[in-house]
């Protein structure tokens, strides 16, 4: 049985399929479950998150917080460039385009 939190989480990125079955199953592994989840394939972020009512808004990448300040407050998120988290996630990318070539 989830016990609901007191926040709502929603998943708000650039990302496309198939990288958001990913994202799910990897939160759901570290008991986080999100409210909603939004894959925008490159789309601006800023009509979402400020359509659903976003309090704060993280991300990594400069070029989404610029349009994105402008509606909602927003933090970026820092981490070194060789960061194990940049190298974690060509590894994912490259074993995701291993196994669409199985699967296919």
């Amino acid at each position: 049985m989830r016990l609901l939190g007191p926040l709502r989480i929603a998943i708000v990125t650039a990302r496309n399929s198939p990288s958001h079955m990913r994202v799910i199953k990897t939160l759901r592994s570290w008991n986080v479950y999100v409210d909603e989840a939004y894959f925008l394939g490159g789309w601006p972020k800023a009509p979402v998150l400020e359509a659903i009512g976003t309090h704060i808004f993280f991300d990594d990448q400069d070029r989404h917080l610029v349009d994105s300040q402008t509606k909602v407050p927003c933090g970026k998120v820092l981490y070194k460039s060789d960061s194990i988290l940049k190298n974690f996630e060509t590894e994912m990318i490259v074993n995701a385009k291993d196994t669409e070539k199985v699967e296919n």
